[in-house]
């Protein structure tokens, strides 16, 4: 009498089917905005960073009603250019402002997305900017007093 023995596992799936899970469960992770017309593709965990309107917006079952677009993006009204700061500040935990824009935008979009660590950091810089302006006009200000 022989016995015959399997050496597949019954119990595991097939490799195919472990990728192609795994490969939702990725793909399930990243998430598509539509901020102002500009479509930024960033990660859940990302957006999850901290207690905000965005991460609130990507949860499984979002607590959030909103609209998306016909690619499947959530559509949010506010200026792209300054949402990629707040991007990469979740995404890094840097504040870093292009030339063309000011750090009282970055602290709208942050009050709006309601991202309070961002907002502390910005009125931050904010009052740092403030204090060297007031420096230098009082520097320049004391020199000409010398100069007359």
């Amino acid at each position: 009498e022989t016995k015959s023995t399997s050496t597949i596992d019954d119990a595991s799936p097939p490799p195919s089917t472990t990728t192609t899970a795994t490969l939702k469960d990725t793909r399930a992770d990243w998430v598509l905005l539509n901020v102002g017309g500009k479509h930024f593709l960033t990660t859940r965990s990302t957006l999850s960073k901290e207690e905000s309107f965005l991460g609130r917006l990507c949860q499984c079952e979002p607590d959030l009603k909103t609209d998306v677009d016909d690619k499947g993006a959530y559509l949010i009204d506010r200026d792209p250019n300054y949402f990629n700061v707040v991007l990469n500040y979740l995404r890094h935990g840097k504040l870093i402002l292009e030339t063309n824009l000011v750090e009282e935008g970055v602290l709208e979009e942050a009050e709006f997305y309601n991202i309070r660590p961002l907002i502390e950091l910005v009125k931050e810089k904010i009052r740092e900017r403030d204090r060297r302006k007031f420096n230098d006009v009082s520097f320049c200000s004391r020199r000409e007093l010398l100069l007359c």
